[in-house]
């Protein structure tokens, strides 16, 4: 290694190491730095958007009724499943009703294949579809 390097001038070293030296530092900024940067905006436009959606949520809470009964809560005989399976039949929607299954005592999850994107609702007491859905 000695007799390699005995071969090169003392300014010829010293363009190899300085050539060595700008690989190395970017290198070191390619693999570490730039990383550790795309990494931290990602964060901050996450924590942007996690912020965006409490502020949302805080005031929709806000405008949210009270805890207490509305006028229009409806008393259920029996299970919640047979509640919804009363409202659906009643308003004529019964052959769009795709799956019912109880959730316990306190929800029953339905899948209407009328609603677009398919997706499963949970249906309050009164047998009312989430806000934010149409059935047409």
């Amino acid at each position: 290694m000695s007799e390699l390097l005995a071969r090169y001038s003392q300014r010829e070293k010293m363009i190899v190491l300085a050539a060595l030296l700008v690989i190395v530092v970017i290198g070191f900024h390619s693999l570490v730095i730039e990383p550790y940067q795309m990494r931290v905006v990602e964060l901050q436009e996450e924590l942007e958007q996690q912020r965006a959606d409490l502020d949302w949520m805080t005031s929709a809470v806000a405008n949210m009724p009270s805890k207490t009964a509305a006028p229009d809560t409806v008393k259920i005989d029996g299970t919640l499943a047979n509640f919804v399976d009363q409202a659906v039949r009643s308003q004529g929607l019964s052959s769009k009703l795709k799956q019912m299954s109880p959730v316990g005592d306190t929800g029953a999850i339905t899948e209407l294949a009328m609603i677009w994107p398919p997706v499963k609702l949970r249906l309050d007491a009164s047998g009312r579809v989430p806000h934010g859905y149409t059935v047409t």
